[in-house]
């Protein structure tokens, strides 16, 4: 009790691996796509994950091709404050909140 649950967005996005059906693959590789929430550090996760993977088979190979920062927005900004009150005008409703995805908006923020 008190603690958050664990949000954790992954996509296990392809599958490969093997000649056919009826003959037992030599290796499979795997890619997914983790997405990190606010408070998340990309190398702790990163790490996290090898454990885990490594932990099942200690011959596999983890490569990340791509890691970002997870980003969010300032909520007090005068940009934020402009479109939360436009979209309760035009919407009706506004409301604050974590989207599981990433977009450049953590490298266009530096």
């Amino acid at each position: 009790m008190g603690r958050e649950p664990l949000l954790v967005a992954v996509n296990l996005g392809q599958i490969s691996g093997g000649a056919g059906a009826n003959i037992v693959a030599d290796s499979c590789r795997l890619n997914a796509s983790r997405r990190l929430i606010p408070k998340e550090i990309v190398n702790e996760e990163l790490e996290r994950i090898k454990k885990i993977v490594t932990s099942a088979d200690s011959e596999a190979n983890l490569i990340a091709t791509f890691t970002g920062e997870p980003y969010l927005a300032d909520k007090t900004s005068l940009f934020a404050n402009e479109l939360f009150s436009l979209s309760k005008k035009f919407l009706g409703q506004a409301k604050f909140d974590v989207k599981m995805s990433w977009t450049e908006a953590t490298l266009f923020s530096r």
